[in-house]
């Protein structure tokens, strides 16, 4: 699985009974360091995290929030993982490439921003956007599937039944059968 937009591992994680402020401790804006009174709240977030039965999925899944710790990461953390993963999508097996280009492709022609793909996922426009471009590319280079054209032998004609001389005289046929369907002749 590429990752759970509808986050079904939520109700096996520990934060949702522990206490939110440690997780969401007001630590200034992602792309900056945090203060030293919120890194103290965030490290006990994250030794929360630490036991967590779901703290992988949490990582993968959350990678686009924007503030709090998610899967043991504070949001600084997650934003740096972000610009890394802008840099280092290109050099991703091409199976993967493949599979997060169809699935933002997918998104993409249901009308989901970008905004939201990379709240959902993590995956800024620019390493989307390559990720879409490879698929398409990849899409476009598979041969056009023609239909198969199935011969079939045909049935031998049968033997034509016999028919009748067409009537010499219009309505004749028509009175002929009649006298003989009824007896009359």
């Amino acid at each position: 699985m590429l990752y759970d937009p509808e986050r079904r591992w939520a109700p096996r994680a520990i934060c949702r009974v522990e206490d939110w402020p440690y997780f969401f401790a007001d630590g200034g804006l992602p792309a900056s360091p945090p203060s030293a009174h919120a890194e103290r709240m965030w490290d006990r977030a994250k030794e929360i995290c630490a036991q967590c039965p779901a703290l992988q999925e949490c990582r993968r899944d959350t990678l686009g929030e924007e503030y709090g710790v998610w899967g043991g990461l504070d949001h600084h953390q997650r934003s740096l993982l972000r610009r890394k993963l802008v840099r280092n999508v290109r050099r991703w097996p091409r199976d993967q490439i493949l599979a997060w280009g169809e699935h933002i492709h997918r998104l993409r022609k249901a009308g989901v921003s970008w905004s939201e793909i990379r709240l959902q996922s993590g995956r800024r426009p620019t390493a989307g956007g390559f990720l879409v471009d490879s698929y398409v590319e990849h899409l476009m280079a598979q041969p056009a599937s023609t239909p198969k054209v199935v011969d079939l032998p045909l049935p031998e004609p049968a033997a034509l039944p016999v028919r009748m001389a067409f009537p010499a005289r219009p309505g004749f046929c028509g009175a002929t059968w009649a006298a003989t369907a009824t007896g009359m002749t």
